[in-house]
């Protein structure tokens, strides 16, 4: 994991109390943005269950409940990719405030295809 081979800090009650009320804002939007990845996940889940579930006929609420599960599934790539563009900006402006030393900051930035620039910039920072 890259918390673990860049030594990523832990967001502890002192390290909170260090950061200026920007970089507050950022980490908060960075989690706003998170949650939101996975409501949508969860509601694409959600909508292949009722994809693969019993097929009771074609009467008004079901055949509405998978229309609308189709739909949902069917727009995954662009709700999951627009999300992850969205958490891509917010972690360059993350980075640039100088948070990218935290654990949390590294497991997000991997986990959005991000950890190249993380490296990059730590690097740029030098020891």
């Amino acid at each position: 994991m890259l918390d673990e081979e860049l030594g990523g800090k832990s967001l502890t009650d002192e390290v909170l109390n260090n950061l200026s009320g920007e970089q507050l804002a950022a980490l908060q939007e960075m989690r706003e943005i998170n949650e939101k990845m996975v409501k949508t996940l969860e509601h694409i889940e959600e909508s292949e269950e009722v994809l693969t579930g019993p097929d009771w006929g074609l009467g008004e609420p079901h055949f509405t409940k998978r229309t609308g599960a189709m739909l949902v599934v069917d727009t995954k790539e662009i709700r999951t990719g627009k999300i992850t563009k969205e958490m891509q900006e917010c972690l360059k402006g993350v980075v640039s405030l100088d948070l990218g030393n935290l654990a949390v900051v590294q497991r997000i930035a991997e986990r959005y295809n991000m950890a190249d620039h993380l490296r990059l910039h730590l690097r740029s920072q030098g020891p």
